[in-house]
């Protein structure tokens, strides 16, 4: 029997179109902050190995210019890890959470790439000389980042750490099945590497960040131990097709 054509959902309506989907214009508040072994042995699935130092970044997004997407806003949580491939080590960013105020990446994002994404509320403020952006869910506050951005950087090269968010990004993708008590559909570790990434400015700043529980979100488990760097940032990127790093189901 022919599938119908269509790449996404509602075959009448579809929700988005494919890859590559095009950045530019963006601008990022980055906190890189420290937690402990116990919180990402929690957060980090096997068999990928998260880093030593026990970093995870924490990064809110204003995207104003996208094609396939309208703008919106994005929280991330993200773990430097490394998976033990065939040839060796292969570096990444996992994604740990994700939330933001638009269906159609949501759609997207989960469908094809495994990204954990949830719709959210994502706010700007900018009083004095502090920009802050909070995730609120639920009625809740559960997420805040704020910078003061103080000293220039040059841009090429840039700083390890925000050069790190151009390493590959890592999702656990997971669709049940519809079928009770069967395996699931799909449980894969997907890859993505972001291409034509371009950082145009990048200040340096005293960074906070703070994390709430909701009934849903239980973002609070993120225990911050120092706060290492913070971030803000500008520039462009192209997010293409990605590829399967790890089949839990042919294990």
């Amino acid at each position: 029997m022919t599938m119908p054509e269509g790449y996404s959902i509602p075959i009448s309506a579809p929700a988005y179109d494919k890859p590559p989907y095009k950045y530019r214009d963006t601008n990022t508040i980055l906190c890189v902050f420290r937690t402990t072994k116990e919180v990402l042995e929690k957060v980090v699935p096997k068999p990928l190995i998260y880093n030593s130092d026990l970093y995870v970044y924490a990064w809110v997004n204003h995207l104003p210019r996208t094609t396939g997407f309208c703008a919106y806003r994005e929280m991330f949580l993200t773990i430097p890890v490394e998976y033990p491939g065939k040839d060796g080590m292969i570096a990444g960013n996992y994604n740990a959470h994700l939330y933001l105020n638009n269906d159609s990446p949501i759609a997207a994002g989960r469908e094809i790439y495994g990204y954990p994404k949830k719709i959210a509320r994502v706010h700007f403020t900018e009083q004095e000389d502090v920009l802050t952006r909070s995730v609120e869910r639920g009625g809740h506050e559960i997420f805040k980042v704020s910078i003061s951005p103080r000293v220039s950087l040059p841009t090429d090269p840039m700083d390890p750490l925000v050069a790190q968010l151009a390493k590959p990004f890592i999702n656990y993708k997971l669709i049940p099945s519809v079928v009770e008590g069967a395996r699931p559909d799909v449980a894969q570790l997907t890859l993505m590497e972001l291409e034509n990434f371009v950082c145009t400015k990048l200040d340096e700043g005293p960074s906070c960040v703070e994390f709430n529980d909701s009934a849903a979100d239980p973002l609070g488990l993120f225990e911050v131990t120092e706060v290492v760097k913070g971030f803000y940032f500008e520039g462009q990127y192209d997010l293409p097709y990605g590829t399967v790093l790890h089949d839990y189901l042919k294990d």
